[in-house]
């Protein structure tokens, strides 16, 4: 019996420590999606666009993620470049699952639109909006709180 306590002991142990691991870069990241969003504030938006003279929502979000991941592997990895979705594949790529409980670097949607949470205290994201470019906006509140199917993802792959 004793025995047996140390070695499910020992595994509980070595999952703890994946655990706090995992915990640790996947803070990392969510810092550095943020950084990177911030990066791109005041870019004009541009339907279809994918660089700094134009970009579009679901474009913006995966130059974010993927600078994101770049700055934060380490440095005997170098992380696979995510394949671009439109908004109404995100959800289908499986690299996202939903969440309500908001951490920064989360994704919020709605139907033909995506955005970084940079703040979830403050309900603020940062994305590509053809009014303002890439901005900060209130995911809670004004135009964003009144469209409907706001939802919210998380990304979960790291590298």
């Amino acid at each position: 019996m004793v025995i047996r306590l140390k070695v499910a002991w020992r595994a509980y142990v070595v999952n703890v420590d994946l655990h706090i691991e995992h915990r640790k870069r996947a803070g990392s990241l969510r810092k550095a999606i943020v950084e990177q969003a911030a990066n791109w504030l005041g870019a004009p938006y541009l339907f279809g666009g994918n660089g700094p003279t134009g970009i579009d929502c679901s474009h913006f979000v995966y130059q974010v993620i993927n600078a994101a991941r770049k700055a934060c592997a380490p440095d005997s990895l170098e992380p696979q470049l995510l394949e671009y979705r439109s908004t109404s594949t995100i959800e289908a790529s499986h690299l996202w699952f939903p969440t309500k409980e908001l951490d920064r670097g989360d994704l919020v949607l709605w139907d033909g639109h995506v955005g970084i949470v940079v703040d979830p205290g403050q309900q603020l994201f940062i994305g590509a909006q053809s009014s303002t470019g890439v901005a900060r906006a209130s995911f809670a509140g004004g135009y964003w709180n009144m469209r409907e199917g706001r939802r919210f993802l998380r990304f979960y792959y790291l590298w």
